[in-house]
């Protein structure tokens, strides 16, 4: 338990870090240590005073890494474990010229979204704003120990929804993007949302980052047979999203599953199309071909999935086809698993703790 007085490093803003530690020039050669992964106490920067004030004033206690699972293709899988034994997984996905991180805002999920293993354990707790900044610091740390591309992208595409955790993401994204503190670039931060309702959609107004929407179908009934939690219709959700894109004149990125049989044909193909123009030129639509893991849902043939990228792409529409990462480790998007041996937070008995990850 914190003592008295202490306050917790990652949830404060940079104002409040100068204000406890005593200066300018000592808050910014804190934060220059967490951009490195490195421990404040431990530190070079930090001179003996610096380091009694911090030690009086604040707590740094990073959770412990359980262990690293690296896949063929380089991608990682860092196991976090909590205080109360919850634990998530947050994935590295190296490049040649950079490092991208998939962090979670939750541990579990409660939107039960038919594609993704999540939906098997339900919704545990929320991570707070220190649970998910360190997923970012433990990043750093991999990525100069391990001399990888720099860091440069953060994508909110792990375990849960992070509409439903406002009260943390928020935060962090503003940490996240903040010159003085963690550095990262607006455009290099991302947050994925399915888009739980319209009145969650419009506080996306502001946020300093980039924007994706998991749609992954374009008929209401399709789309609640893939994600069971929706309960207002797509053009509500549609109309909000257009106000927040308009609002901040900015592009969107919509992030598509594609399924066998299920959402991959050509009128789908025109369906998703003829929305994505609704945002703009400039909108992109990333498809993803569903991972392993759930009963029943495969990918498609390579051929049709190249076919539905070309009725995309004759109509304007920027469009990426991915290839998964880390499949081979259980790290790519939609499979990542951890068995956790604790009650959730409804009391409820033990279940499995599994992650959905993208990539970008």
């Amino acid at each position: 338990m914190n003592k008295p007085n202490k306050a917790t490093l990652l949830e404060l803003g940079f104002e409040s870090l100068v204000e406890h530690i005593g200066g300018p020039g000592r808050a910014a050669a804190i934060m220059r240590a967490l951009r490195r992964g490195e421990d404040p106490r431990e530190s070079s920067e930090l001179g003996k005073r610096t380091l009694r004030v911090f030690n009086e004033c604040c707590v740094f206690e990073p959770p412990p890494l359980e262990h690293i699972e690296e896949a063929d293709d380089g991608t990682l899988k860092a196991v976090l474990r909590f205080d109360d034994q919850a634990r998530i997984e947050t994935v590295l996905i190296p490049t040649t010229d950079r490092t991208t991180l998939c962090v979670s805002s939750q541990v579990g999920c409660s939107r039960q979204c038919q594609f993704c293993m999540t939906a098997e354990m339900g919704m545990m707790r929320q991570l707070s704003v220190t649970e998910i900044l360190m997923q970012v610091w433990w990043a750093q740390r991999i990525v100069r120990e391990r001399n990888y591309p720099k860091l440069r992208n953060v994508v909110f595409m792990g375990m849960g929804e992070p509409l439903d955790n406002w009260p943390s993401v928020e935060p962090a994204i503003r940490a996240l993007t903040d010159q003085r503190m963690h550095g990262f670039g607006a455009r290099h931060v991302t947050l994925s949302t399915v888009g739980p309702s319209a009145e969650k959609i419009k506080k996306l107004k502001g946020l300093p980052c980039k924007l994706a929407w998991s749609i992954h179908a374009t008929h209401d009934e399709q789309r609640r047979g893939l994600i069971p939690t929706q309960r207002q219709d797509l053009s509500e959700l549609i109309e909000a999203f257009e106000t927040v894109v308009a609002s901040r004149k900015d592009s969107l990125f919509l992030e598509y599953t594609l399924i066998r049989d299920l959402n991959d044909s050509e009128e789908d193909a025109e369906g998703l199309a003829s929305l994505a123009l609704r945002f703009g030129s400039e909108t992109r639509v990333n498809l993803l071909p569903v991972n392993p893991g759930r009963a029943e849902m495969f990918p498609p043939e390579d051929e049709q999935c190249l076919r539905f990228a070309e009725i995309l792409k004759s109509h304007g529409v920027l469009t990426m086809l991915r290839l998964a990462r880390g499949q081979d480790q259980t790290a790519a998007c939609g499979q990542l698993i951890q068995r956790l041996k604790k009650k959730r937070a409804d009391g409820q008995s033990a279940r499995f703790t599994i992650l959905e990850i993208g990539s970008d």
